[in-house]
Order: structure tokens, then C-alpha cells, then sequence
């Protein structure tokens, strides 16, 4: 019996995972004790002038050992290049199929998100952003219409590269906690989640705009 436990034990410590999990919150540490030196910069931050961003993700992920894709589009507004707040809009961009009573279903998450987050710069063409999401929408199952709450709240971590004249591109992972009407979808949505972002810099576009039709 004994040796079951440890095999069991054993078995989810080297669990790929979570070791990618401990990972992340070794890293996500080792970030925020860089930052507490810039902690007192905030207040002046939040005070100067706000510029306008807007990012693109994808969020893969594993449900029921079938990869899956969360899509989001979020506006934000970026105080001294090193705090974000915005809003945004996320959606399942490809119905998740399972079968539940001998019927094939899919699966479909939309939600309202906001999220703030902190911009670590490591150098001039890179960043470490730490932001934490937060979700309510709603999910449902098709052709039955079927509909319930979803919510979630999402740490993660990203890296992003800066080095593009107008976009910015980024790649990193979080780890969502759920929570959703399990009538309509009976297995767990809590996953770790794996992060390819696309950002717009609009107040580069907007500058070359206005250099344009002032020469």
C-alpha cells in the first residue's frame, strides 16, 4: 500500500505539467523581487499620459487530451511603458467536441475580460509582463442550446519583443482557474494555458500618420 502512495506521489511530482507550473511561479518570484525596486515609480506612472495598445492572443490549451484555442482581443491603456489596464473580449475560436450521452457536442466559451498588468523592461527590444485576467461570460453546448455562467481569473507570465517598428510579438504562459455551470459541461476547465500574442503600437502609427500630412 505503502509503495502505491509513493509510486502515486512520484508519478505527480514529475508530472510534466507541473513542473512547468513550478517553473512559471519560480520565474514569476524572481521577476516581482527585480521589481519591487521600481515599485515606488507607480504613482508617478499612473499620473503621466496613457498611451493606447491593443493586443491579439491566442491561448492553447488541453481539455480532455484534444488541444484547444481560446482567442481574445484586448484595447488597453500603457502609463510610463510599464502599467497596462484595458478591457477585452474572449472567445473559444473552435468549438470543443465531446461526446456526452452517445451525442457529439461542441463546446462554446465567450467572456468579458479586464486584466492590468506590470512591464518589466529587461533591454530595448525586450519586456517581461506579468498580468493577471480576470473573466465572466457565458458557456454553452451545440446543436443543444444549452447555457450557463463562466468565469475565470488568470496569471501569467510573457515575454514580448519590442523590435518591430509598428507591432509587437510575444510569447508566454498562464495558468487559468475556472469556474462554470457544470450541467452543461461536467469536466474541469481549469488548465494551464500557452500564450502567442500580437500587439498593435498605435502611437507609433499615429505619429508617422501625422508626419505625413504635415509634410
Amino acid at each position: 500500500m505503502k509503495k502505491n502512495i509513493d509510486l502515486e506521489t512520484s508519478c505527480r511530482f514529475r508530472s510534466p505539467q507541473l513542473i512547468c507550473w513550478a517553473f512559471f511561479l519560480f520565474i514569476t518570484i524572481i521577476l516581482n523581487c527585480k521589481c519591487f525596486s521600481q515599485f515606488d515609480s507607480i504613482r508617478f506612472h499612473i499620473k503621466s499620459k496613457p498611451t493606447i495598445g491593443l493586443k491579439m492572443e491566442t491561448k492553447n490549451f488541453v481539455i480532455q487530451n484534444s488541444w484547444t484555442r481560446i482567442q481574445e482581443i484586448k484595447p488597453y491603456l500603457e502609463y510610463g511603458k510599464s502599467l497596462r489596464f484595458g478591457l477585452g473580449y474572449a472567445w473559444l475560436k473552435k468549438g470543443h467536441k465531446f461526446i456526452e450521452n452517445t451525442d457529439t457536442l461542441h463546446l462554446k466559451v465567450n467572456a468579458f475580460t479586464f486584466f492590468a498588468a506590470y512591464v518589466y523592461k529587461y533591454n530595448k527590444n525586450w519586456t517581461v509582463e506579468i498580468p493577471v485576467d480576470f473573466g465572466i461570460g457565458n458557456i454553452k453546448t451545440s446543436p443543444v442550446t444549452e447555457k450557463g455562467y463562466y468565469s475565470f481569473y488568470e496569471p501569467s507570465l510573457i515575454l514580448e519583443y519590442h523590435g518591430f517598428k509598428y507591432i509587437n510579438l510575444g510569447l508566454g504562459t498562464g495558468f487559468r482557474v475556472t469556474g462554470h455551470q457544470e450541467s452543461i459541461y461536467p469536466q474541469n476547465l481549469t488548465t494551464q494555458t500557452f500564450i502567442f500574442r500580437f500587439g498593435v503600437k498605435f502611437s507609433e502609427i499615429y505619429q508617422q500618420l501625422k508626419e505625413l500630412t504635415n509634410t
